[in-house]
């Protein structure tokens, strides 16, 4: 199996530079409480990813919502 950013890259020349990426808490709305199992007004964390070529052409765009009971963030962190 081979990731997008391998074929992106090998396929069609495109690797991207840099990605910003946004994760906010959020209350579901129907669509995506139903489509996670929960109910409308439950706690979530939406992710917004946007990741660029060098010259600034965007490449991918990902919106992602994630069950706020099933989500952990981990972070490591060292000193420069």
């Amino acid at each position: 199996m081979v990731s997008l950013y391998e074929t992106l890259e090998l396929r069609y020349g495109l690797k991207p530079a840099q990605a910003r990426e946004t994760h906010c808490a959020i209350a579901l709305g129907r669509a995506e409480a139903h489509q996670l199992g929960l109910q409308p007004g439950a706690p979530a964390l939406s992710a917004e990813r946007l990741s660029v070529l060098a010259d600034g052409t965007p490449l991918e765009y990902v919106w992602s919502v994630m069950r706020g009971d099933r989500y952990q963030i981990v972070l490591n962190l060292s000193a420069f």
